[in-house]
């Protein structure tokens, strides 16, 4: 799980309002693109979203189009928020313990529109693969009398 209290040092809190919407669509739209939301990917929105100040996160859930949401991602300009972004993109795609190829394309389509190369996209999938992978480790290890 994400542990989202790290999101008040993240770059993507430089950008503009109308950018962290777009970043929450995207998550959004990554949350559901396997048919539904699990528990764990709606926990991360949420926590975004309240971390954004963008209360009525209800209203970017409805109409979620991955072309309207990629064109938006393409006005990010700031690299580290791109590859912030591309990592939360890939906690929440894991969040349910379920990454499948339709978040995998998706993610590497943000990238695409952000500029970045998709080969930078999958070292920070490899990157958040070992923090959840250290994550279950130190749960084995504390739960051990």
């Amino acid at each position: 799980m994400l542990d989202t209290k790290n999101i008040e040092t993240s770059y993507l809190n430089n950008l503009e309002t109308p950018q962290k919407l777009s970043c929450l669509k995207a998550l959004a739209y990554i949350s559901q693109i396997d048919g539904h939301m699990d528990s764990s990917e709606a926990y991360i929105l949420a926590t975004l979203a309240k971390k954004f100040k963008l209360t009525d996160s209800r209203t970017f859930l409805q109409n979620l189009d991955e072309g309207e949401i990629l064109d938006e991602l393409s006005h990010i300009s700031n690299k580290k928020a791109a590859m912030d972004l591309i990592k939360y993109l890939c906690f929440t795609a894991q969040a349910d313990s379920d990454l499948n190829d339709k978040e995998v394309l998706f993610i590497g389509h943000a990238a695409k529109a952000m500029n970045l190369d998709v080969q930078k996209a999958a070292e920070i999938n490899d990157f958040v693969i070992e923090c959840l992978m250290l994550e279950e480790k130190a749960r084995e290890i504390f739960e051990e009398e």
